[in-house]
């Protein structure tokens, strides 16, 4: 049986919208800032392209994180903006997945 990658990362990416309400997009991609699946909310201006790129300069600052700390298996990094909360977490050696917060989420939920 063959599965429609592409329909089950917006399924996923989708639900995870609709659970958490806070959270304006939702990206998973690699280390070079490749989207692999992304999701927006329909209202939202956010260009995950931009996130995408943020993510490749945000993943050399992951790395070194995880090396000098002993982190090798994870990593996370966030930054506010006035208008956004951004969390980077490492997924795996390859894969980024980036959240992108209204301004006043708690990342703690």
């Amino acid at each position: 049986m063959s599965v429609n990658r592409k329909r089950l990362f917006d399924e996923i990416l989708n639900n995870f919208l609709e659970r958490f309400s806070d959270v304006d997009a939702i990206i998973v991609s690699d280390h070079e800032g490749f989207v692999i699946a992304g999701e927006k909310r329909k209202n939202t201006e956010n260009d995950i392209e931009l996130v995408s790129v943020l993510t490749t300069l945000i993943n050399p600052v992951l790395e070194r994180i995880r090396n000098e700390f002993a982190f090798k298996k994870f990593g996370t990094a966030s930054f506010d903006t006035d208008e956004h909360r951004l969390l980077f977490i490492t997924i795996d050696d390859e894969r980024i997945l980036s959240l992108i917060f209204n301004s006043m989420a708690s990342v703690e939920k």
